[in-house]
Parts: C-alpha cells; sequence; structure tokens
C-alpha cells in the first residue's frame, strides 16, 4: 500500500512538474516560495511582465533668492554739506519672503519585463508654490510657481548583497516652470529741493521648459516582513528656453505727479542643470491573485542651479515630504 502512495505522489509531481515547464517555458524560472526571510516568507516570480501604477502626494517648500525687487521699506535723505557736495543717506530693511508649504501630486506607471530586469517607467509630479512678504501696508510682495515634470526612464535592478539591491536608471527628463513675482513698494525721498513719494508696482514674470537626459541609481534595503528602506539620488541636464518679462510702473508724488512705465522682455537659450536626492523606508504585501501593494514614505531635495533670472542669477530649490502608493500585477 505505501509503494502504490509513493508511486502516485511522484507521478503527480512529474505531471505537474512538466505542465509548469510546459507554461512558464525554458527561459523563465519557475515560481516558488522563498524562505530566504526567516520573517516572513514572500512568493516570487519572473516567468511574466509585471504591470505597476501608482500615485501619491507631496507636500514641499519651493525657496529661491535674489530677486531686484525686495518687500521693505526705503527711505532716501540728501544732505548739503559746507563744502556745497551732497550726500544721500539711505535706510530701509529689505525683509526675505516667506516660503510656504503647499501640497501637490504625483503619478505614474510601468512595467517589468518576464525573464528580464529590466524595466521602463513614466512619472508625472505637479506641484504650485507660494511666497509673500510684507514690512507694512505699503511694500509688500507675492510669489507663485508652478511646476511640472515628466520623466520617463528605463532601469535594471540587481541584487549585490543578501537583500540589498541597486537600480541604475537612465531617460529623458521633461519640465516646465512658470514663477510669477508681484510687489508694490514705497520710497521717500527728502532733499533740499525736492521731497517726493514714490510708489512701484511690478510684475515680473519667467517661462521656463526644458528636454534632456536624467541618469540616476536606486537603492533598496530590505529588513523583512516587508519593511525596507530606499534612496534615489539622479541627476539632469535640460536644454530649453527661458523667457523673462519685467512690466513696472513708477509713479513719482511731489508738486507733480510723474508716471514711468518700463515693460522688458527677454528671451535666453539656457542649458538648466538639476539634481534630486529622496530618502525614505517602504511597506510590501502581497495580496490576491498575486497583487503586490507598496507603499513609500520619504524625504526628497530637487535643485535646479542658477535657475532664477527675475534678479540676481541664483538657485531653486524644493525640499518635503512625499507619500506614495503602488499596486503591481
Amino acid at each position: 500500500m505505501s509503494n502504490t502512495f509513493r508511486k502516485l505522489v511522484k507521478s503527480t509531481m512529474a505531471l505537474a512538474l512538466t505542465m509548469m515547464g510546459s507554461v512558464y517555458g525554458d527561459c523563465c524560472p519557475q515560481p516558488s516560495y522563498s524562505f530566504a526571510d526567516s520573517c516572513c516568507p514572500t512568493y516570487s516570480t519572473e516567468a511574466s511582465g509585471e504591470w505597476i501604477f501608482g500615485a501619491g502626494v507631496i507636500c514641499w517648500r519651493a525657496f529661491e533668492g535674489d530677486f531686484d525687487c525686495g518687500c521693505g521699506s526705503l527711505d532716501i535723505l540728501d544732505e548739503q554739506t559746507s563744502d556745497g557736495d551732497t550726500i544721500s543717506l539711505i535706510s530701509g530693511n529689505d525683509d526675505e519672503l516667506h516660503y510656504d508649504w503647499n501640497a501637490g501630486f504625483r503619478v505614474g506607471a510601468g512595467y517589468r519585463f518576464a525573464c528580464s530586469k529590466w524595466d521602463v517607467g513614466a512619472v508625472w509630479t505637479n506641484y504650485s508654490g507660494h511666497g509673500h512678504g510684507s514690512s507694512d501696508e505699503d511694500n509688500h510682495i507675492h510669489w507663485n510657481l508652478n511646476f511640472n515634470e515628466v520623466d520617463v526612464v528605463t532601469g535594471y535592478g540587481f541584487e549585490t548583497l543578501t537583500c540589498f539591491t541597486v537600480r541604475p536608471f537612465v531617460g529623458v527628463r521633461g519640465t516646465w516652470m512658470d514663477q510669477k513675482v508681484r510687489a508694490h513698494l514705497t520710497t521717500f525721498v527728502a532733499a533740499e529741493s525736492r521731497e517726493a513719494v514714490l510708489h512701484d508696482n511690478n510684475k515680473h514674470t519667467q517661462n521656463f521648459w526644458g528636454v534632456g537626459p536624467v541618469f540616476g541609481v536606486e537603492a533598496n534595503w530590505a529588513l523583512g516582513c516587508g519593511f525596507g528602506f530606499y534612496g534615489i539620488i539622479d541627476g539632469a541636464v535640460l536644454y530649453g528656453r527661458s523667457k523673462t518679462h519685467f512690466d513696472d510702473i513708477e509713479v513719482a508724488v511731489d508738486d507733480t505727479t510723474v508716471t514711468t512705465f518700463t515693460d522688458i522682455k527677454n528671451r535666453h537659450t539656457v542649458c538648466q542643470l538639476a539634481g534630486d536626492v529622496s530618502l525614505g523606508f517602504y511597506w510590501e504585501k502581497t495580496l490576491c491573485n498575486d497583487m503586490l501593494l507598496t507603499l513609500q514614505l520619504g524625504w526628497e531635495h530637487h535643485h535646479y542651479f542658477d535657475f532664477n533670472r527675475l534678479g540676481e542669477t541664483d538657485d531653486l530649490s524644493f525640499d518635503g515630504l512625499s507619500f506614495s502608493g503602488a499596486i503591481g500585477f
């Protein structure tokens, strides 16, 4: 009886292996349960490709410096010396902008190829930043930024150490940004020959778009039970155009009123350098029908070097938190 049972078991296992080999082919390893993680066994397969769809929210603070219109008050006092020379005394304050924390979103899709460690994917990030400053009711400034970025990349993941994987990637990045500065400034001028009040209303805008290569590396360290840490660092070189528009109105009020209009438009061909760093932790869980759920929470920093052209050239930066989820099947 025992021999008959053993033969039946062996025949059943041989038939199952034959059927699995015909389904998955010779090039792909068969699905197997891995107990390398003593805490939680995981199910893995490379026999078929995997689609991945994800979405997330971001909470960033965008900031940059060296605008040519500050948000402080200014007084100019002219004094006449005994030698007949005129000395101008300028006093006031120039406060920095206060940059707000604002929310944005990110969506993406990708595909992992069967019988391969290669993958492709695309991610779109949208964000709007705001800033403001005011020293008094006569001096105030408002700043707004709209940011859009699309990355289309391909990567190759491999395991370097136990529970530690590295994924270099390369692709194309497209970025377009619009920033606008509105300011109302008041300057008091006092001189022996003239006393006046200058009211400046400034509207400065910058529109940028650029396309170029992006390259970087992603690392993942699995801790067990689906938890782990991740880190991403990348850089991009964007070739495009930057347009600036300076629309200013100055009203000088003394015995008479003099209004001066300034309207200047500039266009520049630019090579924009950008860098990104992300750090955080993740959690993965296999759901029904071999669907893989991934949740991530991390901190990000994004840097656009010498981006600001509304004053002295200076950098634009974003930093903050991100939370995302993805489903693979």
